[in-house]
């Protein structure tokens, strides 16, 4: 009976080995299908990242040329701008540099005038005159006009 209880103990050890051998062999299949999955999902995942990353890149790049579009503009309108001021600034400081000049011409048409008043005056305080006296007076007056329209015209 030893060789029969042996033999179904062997043959019941040999199933119970079979058994576990499947087990094993189709938690090594499930395990396998489960890490290709989990791969798959990794890599699924990899790609998805990727084109999000891109997708914002694009729209980072987009922003950042509408920025530099709009700084160029600002930039362009802000030297336009400064060229015109710079411009109205240098026509400006040309006009305050004939400023000198025409401050002497000036004084000295108003010497002209003040000379011109004085001996008028001097006339004027005189006796009466010739008719003669008064031509040349009077053609003197005029010349003395001639000269200081000359004057004037000539700044």
């Amino acid at each position: 009976m030893s060789d029969a209880n042996t033999s179904d103990l062997l043959g019941h050890v040999l199933v119970q080995v079979e058994q576990l051998t499947r087990r094993a062999e189709a938690s090594e299949a499930a395990l396998r299908a489960e890490r290709a999955r989990s791969e798959q999902e990794v890599r699924d995942l990899a790609a998805r990242n990727e084109q999000l990353l891109r997708e914002q890149a694009a729209r980072n790049e987009q922003v950042l040329q509408e920025q530099a579009s709009r700084l160029r503009q600002a930039t362009e309108e802000k030297e336009a701008s400064l060229r015109k001021e710079f411009q109205a600034l240098k026509t400006e400081n040309q006009a305050l540099r004939r400023v000198p000049a025409a401050l002497k011409a000036l004084e000295s048409d108003v010497g002209a005038l003040r000379d011109g008043c004085s001996q008028l005056w001097r006339q004027q305080r005189q006796p009466p005159q010739s008719e003669e006296q008064v031509r040349q007076r009077r053609k003197a007056e005029l010349q003395a006009e001639k000269e200081f329209a000359l004057a004037s015209a000539g700044r």
